[in-house]
C-alpha cells in the first residue's frame, strides 16, 4: 500500500451491504463496514457503499466518480 499513498493516486473503497441484512441493522452493518475500509482509502479517495442491487445508482456513481477524477487530472496537467 505505501507505493500507491506515495504516489498520490487516489483510492476509492467501497462496500456492499447483503440483502439479507434487515432495514433496521443496515445503519450499524453499514458503519462497521466504513471503519474497515476507511483505512484503505487515502489521497482524496472516497468510503462508501455500492448498491449493486440499484444498477442505475450503483452505476453512475462509480461512472461519475471515476469521469470526475479523469477530467481534474487532465485539468492539473493542462495548468488549470
Amino acid at each position: 500500500m505505501a507505493p500507491i499513498i506515495s504516489s498520490g493516486i487516489p483510492v476509492f473503497t467501497f462496500y456492499v451491504i447483503p440483502e439479507k441484512v434487515l432495514p433496521k441493522n443496515r445503519q450499524m452493518y453499514a458503519e462497521q463496514l466504513q471503519k474497515s475500509f476507511l483505512p484503505l482509502t487515502c489521497n482524496g479517495g472516497l468510503c462508501q457503499e455500492l448498491d449493486i442491487n440499484n444498477e442505475e445508482i450503483g452505476q453512475k456513481l462509480l461512472t461519475d466518480l471515476f469521469t470526475e477524477q479523469i477530467l481534474q487530472k487532465i485539468g492539473e496537467l493542462n495548468g488549470g
